[in-house]
């Protein structure tokens, strides 16, 4: 029992990680629409960092659920970020294309599908393969004599 609540508390930080991240990459985004000239509206800048959040948070979700039932017993140093970015650019696009096509129906729809499968997926990579990288990065600096412990399941 202990293992699956250690899974969950580091599938709760992840998303959490994904979901700060997402919310900044909506400000930013929000910033350069209103800045370039399509207005400026508090609901709207405030929608567009809660939903990058949220599809952020949902990917980073969907890339430790993955890797923990795919990776099963690879130790963090055996995974590659390239293979973590590309798990990621899947869940990201899978995702919120999932969403979209649950809720929304009209003219138009390609278009959209391919709008938010690039920008998410895209979002997806950077997060799985940055995050694994800097997990790799950190793990390099245990403390001299003490063996790798981080595995992506126990």
């Amino acid at each position: 029992m202990a293992q699956w609540g250690r899974k969950l508390k580091g599938l709760v930080g992840l998303s959490a990680v994904g979901g700060v991240i997402g919310a900044i990459y909506g400000a930013a985004r929000a910033a350069i629409l209103a800045f370039t000239g399509f207005g400026w509206a508090p609901d709207i800048f405030m929608g567009m960092i809660t939903s990058h959040a949220g599809f952020a948070a949902l990917t980073t979700a969907g890339v430790g659920i993955t890797l923990a039932t795919v990776g099963s017993r690879l130790s963090l140093s055996e995974l590659s970020p390239w293979k973590a970015a590309l798990v990621g650019g899947v869940c990201g696009a899978a995702i919120p294309l999932g969403v979209v096509a649950l809720t929304f129906t009209g003219v138009g729809m390609p278009g959209v599908f391919l709008a938010i499968g690039a920008r998410y997926g895209m979002l997806g990579a950077a997060l799985g393969g940055g995050l694994v990288a800097v997990a790799q990065r950190a793990d390099r600096r245990a403390l001299p004599g003490e063996e790798s412990r981080l595995y992506l399941e126990d």
